[in-house]
């Protein structure tokens, strides 16, 4: 374990909230196998995890992002690491998926896959960046309105991940505008985490309660679907439906930060600020396995069995790929700048200068 090292710099409840929105990610992507398709109390899981780890894994990475964002000149070096890493992502799973089933399919432009948070993160960078100067509460009311009003026109879709840009823009936003430390402050205030509790309470008891009608809002946590898909008058309701959509993931989302303990735990905060290539790398590591054995070894698995079997492998999985021999794999979309570096100061010796 002395290869592992631990981050000195860094607090301790951010990495633990992103080792438990990577394990959510993991464990959601287990449970979305052939042979998981049937089972109340796994779609209950499955609405429960959807409601908020992917809005709360964007409102982080919104949080952390100032630097970036209000950088002058811009930072652009980030954003293409972004946008290469997306690609390879597409392509890598692409491959995987080939190799194991003999058939896969590949769509440059649009994006229906994991790497579509990545591609909207560099886009959400690049639009706080060109919004910098404006007043920050008019274009965080702005974005959420555009975001609600984007569900009604169905051309918006999987192209360049349009609809989950608009829609998990403001969340992003929103992130940006805080203050971390003084959101830390708020976070940690004893009537916060009562009320924490409480409202999960509720709203996973409500969820558990209609969920024949609360696991159709999955699609609109996705951020991926136009309101049409509902049908009848549930598509007149999707606006309301998405503010609805948004306060569930902001009231969930704000009560996890606020109970997710802020003191270093062995391997959990280490693993927590390795998420970006667990991320990466996990969608094809669980091809490989789901396709090879694992999906049809758990095929008979009676319900209560499954979830612990996949809580454990998820485990597994992420303190595998959270080693830094893994981190090797994305060195060269992570750090092309480094590896151009004298190709392009050799091009633009005196415009272009790469810190080194």
């Amino acid at each position: 374990m002395s290869t592992l090292t631990k981050p000195t710099a860094r607090v301790a409840k951010w990495d633990n909230a992103k080792f438990f929105l990577i394990l959510c990610v993991v464990l959601g992507h287990s449970m979305a196998s052939s042979f998981m398709g049937n089972g109340e109390s796994m779609k209950w899981v499955e609405v429960i995890l959807y409601s908020f780890h992917m809005p709360l894994f964007i409102f982080i990475g919104g949080l952390f992002a100032k630097k970036t964002v209000d950088s002058v000149p811009f930072r652009y070096e980030k954003v293409i690491s972004y946008l290469l890493l997306s690609l390879f992502m597409k392509i890598l799973n692409y491959v995987v998926k080939l190799i194991c089933l003999g058939k896969a399919s590949f769509s440059l432009l649009s994006d229906n896959s994991v790497s579509w948070y990545i591609f909207a993160t560099a886009i959400h960078i690049m639009i706080a960046h060109l919004l910098r100067n404006c007043k920050p509460w008019k274009i965080l009311a702005t974005s959420f309105v555009i975001a609600i009003l984007a569900g009604y026109v169905n051309e918006i879709g999987n192209v360049f991940v349009l609809s989950r840009i608009i829609v998990f823009f403001p969340i992003f936003y929103l992130g940006y505008m805080l203050d971390p430390d003084k959101l830390l402050a708020f976070l940690q205030k004893p009537w916060v985490r009562i009320c924490s509790v409480l409202v999960l309470i509720a709203i996973f008891a409500g969820f558990y309660i209609t969920l024949d009608k609360s696991y159709y809002l999955r699609r609109l946590f996705t951020g991926n679907n136009p309101y049409y898909e509902f049908g009848g008058i549930w598509h007149i309701l999707g606006g309301p439906l998405r503010i609805c959509s948004y306060t569930i993931s902001f009231l969930v989302g704000t009560a996890i930060l606020s109970l997710i303990p802020n003191k270093r735990i062995p391997l959990i905060t280490w693993s927590g600020s390795r998420t970006l290539t667990v991320y990466a790398l996990h969608r094809a590591v669980q091809y490989i396995i789901g396709y090879s054995f694992f999906d049809e070894m758990f095929s008979t698995t009676l319900p209560r069995f499954l979830l612990p079997i996949l809580l454990v492998y998820s485990l597994a999985l992420i303190f595998l790929l959270s080693t830094k021999h893994f981190e090797y794999v994305l060195y060269p979309c992570m750090h092309w700048d480094k590896i151009l570096a004298p190709v392009l100061n050799w091009f633009r010796k005196d415009e272009y200068k790469i810190k080194k």
